[in-house]
């Protein structure tokens, strides 16, 4: 009786999957830049000529502090210009506009709920429309350059809030 080999070893096809799934990711992520993009150049198409300081296509959204849950959250584009702050979350499709005029501070948190957390955020406190005081947060990837941006827009006049635990961005407990 002839034996014969099996067409493909073991480690062939591993390689294969592993080749076949790198493409895949690799494939995603291109399409996902290139979404990113778009939508950052029609979010600074409606800029309308004001002055561009500090952008970020890509920052992750926690949520404002006045919504309840099930607050919106996730990435999105967040970008300051000389006269505004302004995300636009991705899905679903928010946007959240906040004056420079009614920033009152900006931190970056360590913890959550007196959690250490690995990595800093963008912590802005501001005025509502309702003229309560108010919040949100981003994780963006050049954090001094985002705070160093609020300071100049804001001519100084912000303050560098301390010792902030933003508990209230994650769930409530059960």
């Amino acid at each position: 009786m002839d034996t014969a080999e099996p067409i493909w070893t073991c480690a062939q096809l591993c390689v294969t999957l592993a080749l076949g799934l790198l493409l895949f990711v690799g494939a995603v992520r291109i399409v996902m830049g290139i979404y990113r993009r778009k939508r950052m150049d029609n979010l600074l198409a409606e800029l309308h000529g004001e002055s561009l300081l500090q952008s970020e296509p890509a920052a992750h959204y926690f949520g404002q502090k006045s919504v309840e849950w099930p607050r919106p959250r996730g990435p999105g584009a967040l970008i300051l210009t000389s006269t505004r702050l302004r995300f636009r979350l991705w899905s679903p499709v928010e946007d959240l506009e906040i004056p420079i005029s009614a920033i009152t501070g900006m931190a970056a948190p360590v913890t959550a709920r007196s959690v250490p957390r690995p990595r800093r955020a963008l912590y802005v406190t501001f005025n509502s429309q309702q003229g309560e005081e108010d919040a949100a947060t981003w994780l963006v990837k050049d954090l001094p350059a985002w705070q160093e941006a609020l300071v100049q827009a804001t001519g100084g006049a912000v303050e560098r809030l301390r010792g902030v635990d933003v508990g209230w961005w994650e769930p409530p407990k059960p």
